[in-house]
């Protein structure tokens, strides 16, 4: 809201001191002047349109819950892949080779894998719980909360600690 405002006020600025410029240069009879004042202002209530509009967009309840619709099979989608990873056991081989395998896959993988596709499935879950946090402490900040959707807080605290998995190594 405050960085709407600063963008009209500047407008509303640029666009009264493109007049006055206007008066000045007409009384000294040079035409550059003018010319520069009408191509900042058009420039500036520009940039004042398109940041309302984001703002708009982003305070619809519409969109917001198509926002919170994404971000809630995000989170199933990474819990469906949470339990096929709980679902691998360790599996000794005759030959003394140790491998997982899945209950539900039905794959086998080598420990290295294993521990591999645990680590990328983690990598994953970092980045989803950085980018809602990140979200959520923007929401709280007056600069550029209006910005951002109120989708964000549609994922508790709860949710995404339970979606890290861990090996037990």
């Amino acid at each position: 809201m405050i960085l709407e405002l600063i963008f009209i006020g500047i407008f509303v600025i640029l666009i009264t001191l493109g007049i006055l410029l206007v008066k000045v240069w007409d009384y000294y009879c040079d035409d550059a002047g003018p010319m520069a004042c009408w191509i900042i202002g058009p420039i500036s209530g520009f940039i004042a349109l398109i940041c309302g509009i984001v703002c708009i967009i982003h305070s619809n309840p519409y969109y917001a819950q198509s926002v919170g619709y994404a971000y809630q099979e995000k989170v199933n989608k990474l819990k469906n892949e949470k339990d096929v990873l709980e679902s691998y056991h360790l599996l000794t081989e005759d030959n003394g080779k140790t491998t997982f395998t899945s209950d539900i896959t039905f794959e086998k993988l080598e420990t290295k894998d294993y521990y591999k596709k645990v680590e990328n499935y983690n990598d994953r879950v970092y980045k989803f719980k950085v980018e809602i946090k990140t979200w959520q402490f923007n929401y709280k900040n007056p600069w550029v909360n209006w910005f951002i959707s109120p989708a964000c807080f549609s994922v508790s605290d709860e949710t995404l600690e339970s979606l890290t998995y861990t090996t037990g190594k």
